[in-house]
């Protein structure tokens, strides 16, 4: 019997020490500049700009404006869906697809927001964040150079992602903390 034991707490052990040489690198997203389509990236403006007061709701923790800003979002993204441009069906696929998961997103955070559950809020809004990221880099989007961020958080094993247009940022999810941040990668950089 002992030395059964002693197997078993050998194993656990090795199984402790193992690296995770592995893992492979999954990226959030992807940059695919081949789809890229000026009318595209003029009708991600009015997002992009939704998207950094959703921001700035989240880091002064206005539940108020959150809930308007959100309901703006949200009939943003309805209406943008509903465009048929002239390119492409599968870039137009993606990009209607892509609006109606960051429209999911914003009705979440509806919900959250009505139920005062803070973490969810957060959750939601790091989520709106990487499907606007995902849409930007599947459409090509090129009009601005969009900086990624990412900060550590002990809720989330990735911690929480949000895009900026500038170099460096304050981490909207962390209100008592005012540093700045510095980027962990820039959209348009092709990933491999």
């Amino acid at each position: 019997m002992y030395k059964i034991l002693v197997l078993i707490v050998c194993i656990g052990l090795f199984a402790c020490n193992q690296s995770d040489i592995k893992q492979t690198n999954n990226t959030t997203w992807s940059y695919i500049a081949k789809n890229n389509h000026a009318v595209l990236d003029q009708h991600c403006q009015p997002i992009l700009f939704q998207y950094q007061e959703l921001l700035k709701a989240l880091k002064s923790k206005d539940t108020s404006y959150l809930k308007l800003v959100t309901h703006n979002a949200i009939k943003l993204s309805d209406s943008l869906s509903l465009i048929k441009f002239q390119i492409d069906s599968t870039t137009q696929k993606i990009w209607v697809d892509g609006l109606g998961n960051i429209n999911a997103e914003l009705s979440g955070m509806v919900i959250d927001n009505e139920l005062n559950n803070w973490d969810e809020i957060q959750m939601s809004v790091n989520m709106c964040g990487l499907q606007l990221l995902n849409l930007l880099g599947q459409i090509g989007y090129k009009e601005h150079t969009i900086y990624v961020f990412n900060a550590n958080s002990s809720e989330l094993e990735d911690g929480y992602f949000w895009l900026g247009l500038q170099k460096n940022s304050k981490n909207p999810f962390k209100t008592a903390k005012n540093e700045n941040v510095s980027a962990i990668a820039i959209l348009q950089e092709e990933t491999k």
